[in-house]
Parts: C-alpha cells; sequence; structure tokens
C-alpha cells in the first residue's frame, strides 16, 4: 500500500492511502496498533474524487481510532472518535478526505 507524507496543523503523520475501493473497505481492520514510523505517527488517509456524504464505522476494527473529516479545501470539518468493534455509523458531509490515527492526535476543527 503506498504512503504519504502528510501535515495536519502542525503535525506531520505517515498516511497510508486507502484510493480503491478495496483498501476504503478493509481501512484498518486487523490492524492491532498504530506505530510510529520514521519520527512520524502512522494512520490511514482515505481520498475521495469529490465531496461527499461519507458513513464510517468501526466494525472489525480492534483499535480506538480518530477520525477525521477533511473537505475540499483541506480543511478539517471535524474530528470524532471511532469505538473498536461498534457498528454504529460516524458521520459527515461534504467530506473529500478522511484521516484516521491514534484517539491522542492533537488534530482540531479548522486546522
Amino acid at each position: 500500500m503506498k504512503t504519504q507524507k502528510i501535515k495536519i496543523g502542525n503535525t506531520e503523520y505517515l498516511a497510508y492511502l486507502a484510493i480503491t475501493e478495496e483498501e476504503k473497505e478493509i481501512g484498518l481492520q486487523e490492524v492491532e496498533e498504530l506505530e510510529i514510523e520514521d519520527g512520524l505517527q502512522e494512520g490511514m488517509l482515505f481520498i475521495y474524487d469529490e465531496p461527499q456524504h461519507l458513513d464510517f464505522w468501526m466494525k472489525d476494527t480492534e483499535i480506538p481510532l480518530q477520525i477525521v473529516f477533511i473537505g475540499k479545501d483541506n480543511i478539517v470539518i471535524s474530528v470524532k472518535q471511532g469505538v473498536p468493534m461498534s457498528e454504529d455509523f460516524i458521520s459527515e458531509d461534504n467530506t473529500q478526505y478522511v484521516f484516521e490515527t491514534i484517539p491522542e492526535a492533537n488534530i482540531n476543527v479548522g486546522d
């Protein structure tokens, strides 16, 4: 899977890119922890062609996650917490990118 360094606020992350439908469907299922690689906290960046309503859930995901919804202007729209194994939807409108990382990440709306 491809990776890319991204910056949100004042922090750089190492993002695994979820571009294909299969990559998006699998997401971070079966990942037991997000590590620090080359000094950067790991996460996964889901990339969509255009802004849209998105529903995420944590079914089959064993670790807690911070789910960061980002608009087409690369500005954080909302930050929500994902509970392991939950089947509740975590949703947002007008989203073009979603970044999932550790719950302790210091990411805020407007970054």
